[in-house]
């Protein structure tokens, strides 16, 4: 039997950061600025667990890189010529 009005369900912060999709990450960042402040260089370090690993979603890694599990740590959204991310 239904409440017959919409239920807001959100998990804890224990259920979610123990949840499986939840992947152990280490991500290190480096920056150079200007003397402008101007940012210069970038340089990135991740080490993660695949979520798409051993699912139907790997056809998606390229080269062995996770695409979800590294998400904003790609070199083409700095507009920076010193970016690398390894």
């Amino acid at each position: 039997m239904g409440t017959g009005n919409p239920v807001k369900l959100i998990w804890t912060r224990e259920d979610d950061i123990t949840a499986a999709v939840s992947a152990a990450t280490y991500h290190h960042v480096a920056c150079r600025l200007s003397q402008g402040g101007k940012l210069v260089a970038v340089e990135q370090h991740i080490v993660n667990q695949s979520i798409m690993a051993g699912t139907p979603f790997a056809a998606m890694m390229k080269d062995g890189v996770d695409p979800t599990a590294v998400e904003g740590g790609t070199t083409e959204q700095y507009e920076v010529d010193n970016a690398h991310v390894t």
